[in-house]
């Protein structure tokens, strides 16, 4: 296939890892992941519980890592499948509570990041988070970060191509492949 830069978008534990290791197979372009795991491993945090309990200044240094850290990793290819957007990292500083002027100039740079298609994936219908993973119970989080996350995307969608996945989650690889297919057309 053509060269392509593919960064899914979505809340923590919906299957976004899942969909870029099956469209990495589809398509055999480099899987870009693990960025915030190295982040959180380097600054000593174990679990996205453990985030939310640091100050907010320890949560802006984190989040500020991952953001540039994925940005030079993505600018390094010329294709890729990302399994985290910038926008998802501008949407947890947001629901950090970083302040609103900080997440503006991150997501003025993310605007300028060269990315072919972003791939939404919503809450799944009858999605059930496991019982603890990372120390992060889903609820009412998932739902918050995904409404962050969409109106960022929104924003951004005059300029970037946005595919926004249906809630059931058994049609995600087949959707994304007919839009990559279609776009390389």
């Amino acid at each position: 296939m053509n060269t392509m830069r593919i960064a899914i978008a979505g809340a923590h534990g919906i299957g976004k890892s899942f969909l870029a290791n099956q469209l990495v197979e589809q398509c055999g372009y480099p899987l870009l992941t693990g960025v915030a795991g190295k982040v959180a491993n380097v600054m000593g945090v174990k679990t996205i519980k453990d985030m939310e309990d640091e100050s907010i200044e320890t949560k802006m240094a984190y989040q500020s890592l991952v953001y540039w850290e994925m940005k030079e990793l993505e600018l390094e290819h010329q294709s890729f499948v990302a399994d985290r957007s910038l926008y998802d990292v501008i949407a947890y500083m947001v629901w950090y509570g970083i302040p609103a002027h900080v997440g503006m100039f991150y997501h003025e740079l993310a605007e300028s990041q060269p990315y072919d298609l972003i791939i939404h994936c919503p809450i799944p219908d009858g999605f059930a988070p496991p019982e603890v993973r990372n120390g992060y119970k889903g609820n009412s989080r998932h739902e918050l970060f995904n409404g962050i996350l969409e109106v960022l995307l929104r924003r951004s969608q005059r300029d970037k191509q946005i595919l926004w996945l249906p809630k059931e989650r058994d049609q995600w690889l087949s959707i994304s492949m007919n839009a990559i297919k279609d776009m390389l057309n």
